[in-house]
């Protein structure tokens, strides 16, 4: 688990290409109640490919092929 204080800039790594990351994301309901459950991306992952809709299948092969070179 990792805690990520409210109000602040990260950035998540991968340091092994081997063994993809999942990462789950939670809020406290009391920062949505006030209108401060804003998640804004400032970058896009290097790997990203605009106009590419990811299916199931295509989640499947990517992490069987270890996610492969960024684009």
């Amino acid at each position: 688990m990792i805690y990520i204080p409210p109000n602040t800039v990260h950035q998540h790594f991968n340091a092994d290409p081997g063994r993809p990351v999942r990462l789950i994301s939670a809020i406290n309901r009391i920062y949505e109640k006030f209108g401060l459950n804003d998640l804004e991306q400032l970058e896009d992952a290097p790997e990203y490919r605009p106009g590419v809709l990811l299916t199931g299948t295509m989640v499947a092969q990517l992490i069987k092929a270890g996610i492969g070179q960024p684009a």
